[in-house]
């Protein structure tokens, strides 16, 4: 996936999602940024942009684990959402 291409992605997974159905994920997150920024193939998300990509879901869960410094990341991101639509 592109990099500007994510909410487009998101939008997919959410389409072919059942009601009621469950979409979970992690990913690596920078407090530094309202944005993503790409690190190699890494792609580090901010939690406003992981906000922003799950719009018009209902957040059930979400935990955040320390990062690794040595490869900028600041926190470890995951997420359990439900659509709820």
């Amino acid at each position: 996936i592109e990099l500007d291409k994510d909410k487009e992605a998101i939008k997919e997974m959410v389409r072919v999602l059942k009601h009621g159905g469950y979409l979970l994920f992690d990913v690596p997150g920078t407090k530094k940024e309202t944005f993503i920024k790409k690190i190699g193939k890494t792609r580090i998300y901010s939690r406003q942009r992981i906000k922003e990509l799950c719009e018009g879901l209902n957040l059930v869960k979400e935990k955040i684990l320390s990062g690794r410094k040595d490869v900028g990341t600041d926190f470890t991101y995951f997420g359990c959402y439900q659509k709820i639509k």
